[in-house]
């Protein structure tokens, strides 16, 4: 049974009737300072559970993900990104989030727009989304459509959108982002 990262954290957190063994708490700890305590380095985890596994990303980890049966223990995998057009710095790429969709991984993430420049002459960030067949050794990620390859999923002029949580009710997606003006 796969659940999406909300479900994943409530039964992780020892809700739900989840067998308190296989949480977080049996460690002391949530899943947020897990990873923290594995010296990873690991900033804006993207967490996600699939038949028995964790997947984790982390912000500038582009060319990394991690996997653990326990959140104790994780393994590094190599993959390779394909960013959009409209991503001006893929060094600057923000808060991945993982979700596993009909059998399809995404990718969400957030990075500097060139559509979007910053009084500062940086550029605001934007939210795309890539997507993946099977999380494997030496992956690569692409623009999930044609249309999210040319330009963001969310965007907000003069504005950044940042931190996108994706939330999936029964097939309907949700997703929660973060949104300043620097």
């Amino acid at each position: 049974m796969r659940f999406t990262y909300a479900l994943a954290l409530i039964a992780l957190l020892g809700c739900a009737g989840a067998d308190p063994q296989g949480t977080p708490e049996a460690y002391g700890s949530t899943p947020e300072e897990l990873v923290r305590s594995a010296n990873m380095g690991c900033a804006d985890p993207g967490l996600d559970y699939d038949n028995g596994i964790y997947y984790l990303v982390c912000t500038n980890r582009n060319t990394r993900y991690y996997t653990s049966s326990d959140l104790v223990n994780w393994v590094g995998h190599d993959m390779s990104i394909t960013f959009p057009s409209w991503v001006q710095s893929t060094t600057d790429v923000w808060a991945m989030e993982l979700e596993k969709i009909n059998g399809t991984w995404y990718l969400y993430f957030s990075a500097p727009d060139k559509n979007n420049p910053a009084a500062a002459g940086g550029y605001h960030k934007s939210i795309g989304v890539l997507k993946a067949s099977a999380m494997t050794d030496n992956m690569t990620w692409t623009p999930a459509s044609s249309a999210v390859a040319s330009a963001p999923l969310v965007t907000k002029n003069l504005s950044s959108v940042i931190d996108p949580f994706v939330y999936n009710d029964n097939g309907q997606l949700y997703i929660f982002y973060n949104h300043y003006n620097p």
